[in-house]
């Protein structure tokens, strides 16, 4: 037999905790989203050998204004040396170069041999390429990293990423 509630009672208060439900989900997936980022990426690099020849390449869409630019690494403990070198370019929409850096980030602890990432197997790195970069106009960009650490193929780098940002006050 089922039972009912003529005065709503009981729908009412459902009704009211699906809309509480929601409404901390909702909460949670802002929180946990970084809204200040203008663009974020990362991509895999096949069987963990990066060539020394490939480019991994990053179309975005920039903002005009100063924005920092991160870039990220996972690595595993295959990876042979402590150091790792990149080059970094920053081309506007014609392929003009905007930036072309030489970039060293340190991945291991050089004395002691220690993964400096976060993680178990697999390390993740994150670390500031170029600050308060003043990106001149709304438009696409594309941002290109090579490795340059004198190995034809680098092994234990699994993917790299970059990260674009407003800078924090």
């Amino acid at each position: 037999m089922e039972r009912r509630d003529p005065s709503g009672k009981i729908s009412q208060r459902l009704m009211n905790l699906k809309q509480l439900l929601g409404l901390v989900l909702l909460s949670l997936l802002f929180n946990s989203c970084d809204l200040s980022s203008t663009y974020e990426a990362d991509q895999d690099i096949p069987d963990a050998f990066w060539h020394m020849d490939s480019l991994l390449t990053f179309d975005f869409r920039g903002v005009p204004g100063p924005q920092n630019i991160e870039v990220k690494f996972r690595s595993t403990l295959e990876y042979p040396k402590y150091n790792l070198y990149i080059r970094m370019s920053l081309l506007d929409s014609l392929d003009k170069p905007l930036a072309n850096e030489l970039l060293s980030f340190d991945l291991y602890d050089p004395k002691s041999g220690k993964p400096l990432g976060k993680g178990n197997s697999i390390y993740q790195y994150k670390a500031m390429a170029i600050e308060n970069f003043n990106f001149p106009y709304e438009g696409p960009y594309r941002i290109q990293l090579a490795q340059y650490m004198r190995y034809a193929e680098l092994p234990g780098i699994v993917s790299a990423g970059i990260r674009v940002s407003e800078p924090e006050n």
